[in-house]
């Protein structure tokens, strides 16, 4: 278990700016699909777009997810060396 949550921290300290919008992008799709309050009419687009791009943007993430954190081939740390902080 530590090994697990140990690769989970890393996956989420190696994010790039990208992969931060497009969760971004999915829990807004995700609470537009919570919170329709919209005409029976509008509601269906709604949801469909917002099903669409919950999806489209999830399936980066979760194939990184699975590949850096899942997969046991790759054994790294996000712990930093102190060398890179010393002045000089």
């Amino acid at each position: 278990m530590d090994k697990f949550i140990e690769k989970v921290k890393f996956f989420i300290y190696t994010l790039d700016i990208t992969e931060i919008a497009f969760i971004k992008i999915a829990a807004v799709s995700f609470g537009i699909l919570l919170g329709i309050n919209m005409p029976p009419k509008s509601k269906k687009v709604a949801g469909a777009a917002a099903s669409f791009a919950m999806i489209a943007f999830s399936i980066p993430l979760i194939s990184r997810f699975y590949k850096d954190v899942i997969s046991k081939n790759k054994e790294t740390s996000y712990e930093m060396d102190d060398d890179c902080f010393e002045i000089i």
